[in-house]
This record gives C-alpha cells, structure tokens and sequence, in this order.
C-alpha cells in the first residue's frame, strides 16, 4: 500500500502520528479512490498536527489536489472504531475539496456540515455510490450559490 504524501502546512506545526492512525490513514485513502475519482479530486496529502481543534481540516484552497490536516487526539480514543472514523473524515474532507472545485469556497460560503457529515457515512457504509455523492453535492451547491 502506497503511504500517503505527507506534507507541512504554515501555521499547524507538525505532530507524529501513531502507527496504527498512519496505516487507516492509508488504508482508508485506498478505500476512498473511487469517491476521489467521482469529485475528479486527486490523492489527498497529509498533514499530522496537534494544532487543531477538532479532528481534521481541508485546507481551503487546495482543491483537487486535497490537502487534509489530521489531528491525532481524537483519534486515540479506545471507545472508537479508527478505520470507520478515519475513512469517514477523509471522505468528509474530501467532499468540502470537491464543494471548493464547485465555486463554494470555504472562506465565502458556509459549507453544510450536516449534508456533509450524512453523504460521508452513507458512503463509507456502503450505502450511496460515489457518483451519487457527486451528484448529491452537485445539488447541494446549486442549492447554496
């Protein structure tokens, strides 16, 4: 398996990540090749850092070449199943890239977390194809714009 590209972003100083978060990130990159090819996104790049609030970040402005911030925390809590909630956020991130692609800048509109949050699941369940994603957040950005 490919490791994915890790890269420093300004502003989030990097952070060493535990191996098992490095192979599902891996892992769940592979899983998501078929959502990045349906949001005509390529292979997402890497950041890990302790700066962040919440678990993970795109960074606005990286669009279809996906650069996703990771925070390790949260994603050391024993009570969590790490591959669902690895593959789910990045499929989540991914799909803020694709809005951005779409003209729904982060910066300018406020993206729908909720539709986001429910399209990730869905998807990683197994339960909505990738090119219904797209297709749903097609819809999803004529509907905001």
């Amino acid at each position: 398996m490919k490791e994915p590209v890790e890269l420093y972003v300004d502003g989030y100083a990097p952070a060493k990540a535990p191996p098992a978060l490095r192979r599902e990130v891996s892992s769940a990159i592979a899983a998501l090749r078929n959502l990045c090819k349906a949001l005509r996104l390529h292979r997402p790049r890497i950041h890990y850092t302790d700066d962040l609030a919440g678990c993970a970040c795109y960074c606005s402005g990286s669009q279809d070449w996906p650069v996703i911030v990771i925070s390790p925390g949260p994603f050391a809590d024993p009570d969590i199943d790490l591959r669902r909630g690895v593959e789910s956020t990045l499929a989540h991130e991914l799909m803020h890239a694709y809005l951005e692609t779409l003209g729904l800048d982060c910066c300018d509109y406020e993206h729908p977390e909720d539709e986001i949050e429910d399209l990730a699941r869905r998807y990683c369940d197994g339960l909505l194809p990738a090119d219904e994603v797209a297709a749903d957040l097609d819809k999803l950005t004529d509907s905001l714009m």
